[in-house]
């Protein structure tokens, strides 16, 4: 069956240069997606103008201002609850965030509620339903792989490669300094964009699963970073992330029709990402690391939101409760999607991931 041909995929906001080192290492791209790379190349030229605009007005401000060096990440392997915290802790109002429309488009000019951000207005995430906005907080992952080489996404464009992609851009083994440069300075192009939009600083907060096997590296070219790690049942994450390839990999492949190649290594990439991470905080002063459990957050989200202030040594005044109280309102209504029950992988995980159902009290 041939790929659909899509109108948008996020790597047309990527830069002509970048766009050609990703096909050079992942491709060749299937022919069947011939229409959907015609119209990423086609939207490619078309942002150029924009994309040499923002590069110089950012590079320029970056230039003017002391690089960030301190923003806020929350880690976690995917599908452990790590939107759920990032949309909690912002909707507090006290930190500044990457919105959903930079992330998608990161080296243009997206002014506050404009016309992109309206566009993105009634969208749902295709992972889980989840509502998104183009003002809302995006994980900087996005921006990452339409940025650069570097960044986990790229599994979801470039499925035959998971394996590969996985072990470099989140173990990153056989990474040279020269390419964690270059990762270093998109991220500061980042944080320069989320600066521009800030009427008062506010703590920068990161929200990137992809981060979880980072944090080291992170330390090393932010010193002033702190990290919360949110965790889940390794059984629930597992079954949770094999969604990934029907609601995520499969819709956005270049490299067409995807057989169930990501969901054949998950068991095996939770185990390396989570030792790699373990391993890595131990490295961290205990004031630069907090962790939680999501069945702790989503059975009180207040006292959880208040630990974390209390840990980042913010005041956790009465307008911040109230504001998050107005937010878990909104989704009330939501339910996760139940996963049928996968004895095998519960076996699986029992017996390959014991150490994080000990560690984290799932026994």
């Amino acid at each position: 069956m041939p790929s659909e041909t899509l109108l948008y995929h996020p790597l047309m906001f990527a830069s002509r240069k970048a766009w050609r080192k990703i096909i050079d290492r992942y491709g060749p791209a299937h022919p069947s997606t011939r229409l959907t790379r015609l119209i990423i190349r086609a939207a490619m030229i078309l942002e150029t103008p924009a994309r040499l605009l923002e590069t110089r007005r950012i590079e320029s401000w970056m230039r003017r201002e002391n690089p960030e060096n301190e923003p806020i990440i929350i880690v976690g392997h995917w599908r452990s609850g790590t939107t759920h915290l990032h949309n909690c802790l912002h909707s507090t109002g006290a930190f500044a965030i990457l919105r959903h429309v930079d992330a998608i488009r990161p080296w243009a000019h997206n002014p506050l509620h404009g016309r992109f951000s309206r566009h993105l207005a009634a969208s749902n995430r295709k992972i889980d339903r989840m509502p998104i906005h183009g003002e809302f907080p995006q994980e900087d992952e996005i921006a990452l792989a339409a940025m650069g080489t570097l960044s986990s996404f790229h599994f979801a464009y470039f499925p035959d490669h998971t394996d590969p992609i996985f072990r470099r851009t989140v173990l990153l083994d056989g990474v040279t300094d020269e390419e964690l440069d270059e990762w270093e300075h998109c991220l500061r192009f980042l944080f320069a964009k989320i600066r521009r939009h800030q009427v008062e600083p506010l703590p920068i907060l990161l929200k990137n699963p992809g981060h979880t096997a980072r944090i080291g590296v992170l330390y090393r070219r932010f010193p002033g970073s702190r990290f919360i790690h949110i965790v889940r049942h390794p059984y629930e994450v597992q079954a949770s992330t094999r969604r990934l390839v029907k609601n995520l990999i499969q819709p956005l492949s270049l490299h067409g029709p995807s057989e169930d190649r990501f969901s054949a290594g998950i068991n095996r990439r939770y185990r390396e990402m989570i030792l790699a991470h373990l391993d890595q905080r131990k490295l961290l002063p205990p004031d630069r690391y907090h962790e939680l459990r999501y069945e702790d957050l989503t059975l009180d989200p207040e006292a959880a939101v208040k630990a974390i202030f209390q840990h980042l040594g913010m005041d956790f005044t009465a307008h911040h409760p109230d504001r998050l109280r107005r937010y878990l309102e909104t989704i009330r209504s939501y339910q996760t999607h139940p996963h049928p029950e996968d004895g095998a992988l519960r076996k699986l995980v029992e017996e390959e991931c014991g150490f994080a159902l000990d560690l984290w009290n799932y026994r």
